[in-house]
């Protein structure tokens, strides 16, 4: 059990880097769809989260962002 939780952590902060090199090439919109990703493999990931949210503000869609 330690050993998946350890498998799905390692994977959602992979998204959650892949989209922060999408954001050092400026492309936001892909950088959200790993953020997502990331959350979708762990809810409970703050860093993921606040990507997203950060993602989000950045790209004016406020909408989406207090939806989510």
């Amino acid at each position: 059990l330690l050993e998946a939780l350890l498998k799905i952590t390692i994977m959602q902060f992979t998204y959650v880097l892949i989209g922060h090199e999408y954001i050092s090439l400026k492309n936001l919109h892909k950088a959200n769809d790993y953020y997502s990703q990331a959350i979708v493999l762990d809810p409970r990931s703050y860093i993921a989260w606040y990507s997203k949210a950060r993602m989000n503000l950045k790209m004016e869609n406020f909408n989406r962002y207090l939806s989510n």
